[in-house]
């Protein structure tokens, strides 16, 4: 965050707002709130110029007792540090120039030094030269000279009176903060930093500005009034969107690096929130919350796409800065990435303009040895040109240094580029994931899906990166013949349907596409095919006639689990559940990861229950 003459008034509000937040926090017992001289020797005077970000490239100058001069420049990360004479001090000091977020600064920022030590600039210490002067800092340090020597007696009270305002406005002040001489890092998990971001968004929500902020406290003194600091709002779910539930295999502290977009011309995007690899704390809350740019956001939600859900990302919505944050997948429970986009440029069914991504940091992963082997297995379903037959026998073999897929056709081994295994066993479809790149616009995976220490089936996808685009084929290969156990259940299930469901349980918060609470929906399970090309599919339909669509999905090894438990018959999809129970009932349960979220059954004694007459 930036704070500039140069800027719309909306970006000096937003960069006042953090000012003030930074005043608001407690201030530590020295007599005039900075360092204090040390007689002889040597004295540094080191410590941050920032506005929330950093100022890099910023022009230090400290104009001392005696009219000495001494300069330095701000490094990347706001830091400066200058050595002069003890005998020097005190010395007043200003930050000029250099650049906010890559665009040019040219707001100056001011503080005071009177002993060795940490002397930041930020607007807060703006503000409290300000105060203590009783004049533009600008003037101020514009007076100093060899007899006019910089001296603010009043700073400690300034900052007292700073901090105490912010506090009476809301804001939240770290405890014994001195914003002169409190050491921070201007990143998003520091305490100070999210006060400067604080205050910076309240004032360009307040639609003011820092230039006017300053002028209320020079005029005004201890009298002025910082704005009041208000919750922001939280997300809220936009139009073309459903409500969603984090799945509970996302849940987790990561650091993740900032990956910037770059548009047609391949030049850097402007808006981002975070600049091109800047590390980036997020936490993602079992209590369905994104923190992330010092925020907690709330109340995710899916974007809707030809009236349905789109399950795969979650997304959390910044709504003072506009920016959107898409987690995928959330439908799987593996971590992807976050796309990061801009809300306020919008396009074809809501979907924001990216701005970048945050991707799971890599982590070195090796298959099990118990893996290893040949596998011969059926293809059950392929997608584009992929050159490979529906029912055909496909070949895979996996030795400790690489797999071959239908021969030597398809070949992964370390040595190759960007070669990577992804451990994602704990998503609803337990696998691994072998990735290389064949050259700089062609990418292949391999899925080897397991059930435990067994490989049930693999998938082989190949990618065509374009500009800005890609274009995927994959063929679907599963062992066959199918265990007699799932054959028994199919058999059954196709038996037992079509059966008209009740219900009984309904999570509000969750978008199954199930209708309300004691409504009716219908299940049919069909069978097609014989011996190895045997394949089920289950369909849930609701309304009248039962002609809405509510879900449908094949089986396949790689997204389902069969279980008994006391006689009950139960195979899990990835998204719901089907139970075959030992009293001949039939129930569906909604799963988000391992979360029951939705039910409903043709058990007549639960229903009555749950739907009393």
């Amino acid at each position: 965050m930036q704070l500039q003459g140069s800027w719309s008034a909306r970006i000096w509000r937003a960069a006042m707002a953090g000012v003030l937040a930074l005043a608001a926090v407690g201030c530590s017992d020295t007599d005039d709130g900075g360092p204090e001289g040390t007689g002889g020797g040597t004295a540094t005077l080191a410590g941050t110029a920032a506005v929330g970000a950093p100022i890099v490239g910023g022009a230090i100058t400290a104009k001392c007792s005696g009219g000495q001069t001494f300069s330095a420049t701000s490094a990347a990360n706001g830091g400066y540090s200058i050595e002069l004479p003890s005998s020097a001090l005190p010395c007043a000091l200003q930050v000029s120039g250099g650049t906010v977020g890559g665009a040019a600064n040219t707001q100056s920022l001011h503080s005071f030094a009177s002993r060795s030590g940490t002397v930041n600039l930020t607007p807060l210490t703006d503000l409290a030269v300000a105060l203590a002067s009783g004049s533009n800092p600008v003037a101020w340090f514009n007076a100093v000279n060899a007899a006019n020597p910089p001296d603010l007696d009043e700073l400690t009270p300034a900052i007292n009176t700073l901090l105490s305002k912010l506090r009476g406005a809301g804001y939240s002040v770290p405890a014994n903060l001195n914003p002169v001489t409190t050491p921070f890092a201007p990143t998003a998990s520091n305490a100070y930093d999210q006060l400067l971001e604080a205050l910076a968004d309240r004032l360009r929500q307040a639609e003011t500005n820092y230039a006017d902020l300053l002028v209320q406290v020079v005029e005004e003194g201890d009298d002025f009034e910082p704005p009041a600091a208000e919750e922001e709002p939280d997300g809220g779910t936009p139009e073309g969107t459903v409500p969603g539930t984090v799945s509970s295999l996302l849940v987790g502290s990561f650091t993740l690096t900032f990956n910037l977009a770059t548009d047609n011309a391949n030049k850097p995007v402007v808006g981002a929130p975070f600049a091109d690899k800047q590390q980036v704390p997020v936490v993602i809350g079992s209590d369905n919350t994104l923190k992330i740019d010092g925020k907690t956001l709330t109340n995710p939600y899916f974007r809707k796409f030809g009236g349905q859900p789109h399950l795969p990302e979650i997304i959390w919505l910044d709504a003072v800065k506009k920016i959107e944050y898409a987690l995928s997948d959330n439908e799987r429970g593996t971590f992807n990435e976050i796309n990061v986009g801009d809300a306020s440029q919008a396009g074809v069914s809501g979907i924001p303009r990216f701005l970048g991504q945050l991707p799971k940091p890599k982590v070195t992963v090796t298959l099990p040895a118990s893996l290893n082997g040949s596998y011969t297995t059926r293809i059950v379903d392929k997608s584009g040109p992929i050159n490979f037959t529906v029912g055909n026998n496909l070949t895979v073999v996996i030795a400790s240094d690489s797999i071959a897929v239908d021969g030597d056709r398809y070949l992964f081994q370390a040595s190759d580029l960007e070669y990577e295994i992804f451990n994602e066993t704990a998503s609803i479809e337990p696998r691994y994931r072998v990735s290389k790149k064949t050259d700089a616009t062609h990418v292949q995976d391999l899925y080897i899906y397991v059930d435990g220490d067994a490989v049930v089936g693999f998938k082989l996808s190949l990618t065509e990166l374009g500009n800005g685009t890609s274009s995927t084929s994959y063929v679907v290969a599963e062992k066959r013949p199918l265990p007699q156990n799932v054959l028994d259940f199919f058999d059954l299930a196709v038996s037992k349907t079509p059966v008209v469901l009740t219900v009984v349980q309904d999570d509000t918060s969750y978008n199954s596409g199930y209708p309300a609470k004691c409504a009716t929906m219908r299940l049919t399970v069909d069978k097609t095919g014989t011996g190895d090309a045997v394949a089920f599919k289950y369909t849930v339909k609701r309304g009248a006639d039962y002609q809405e669509w509510v879900d449908e999905q094949s089986y396949a090894a790689s997204n389902t689990r069969y279980l008994e438990n006391s006689g009950n018959k139960i195979l899990a999809f990835s998204r719901n559940r089907i139970s075959l129970r030992a009293d001949g009932k039939v129930d569906l349960t909604a799963l988000l990861g391992a979360s029951v979220k939705d039910r409903a059954t043709n058990d007549p004694d639960q229903i009555l229950l749950a739907c009393p007459p």
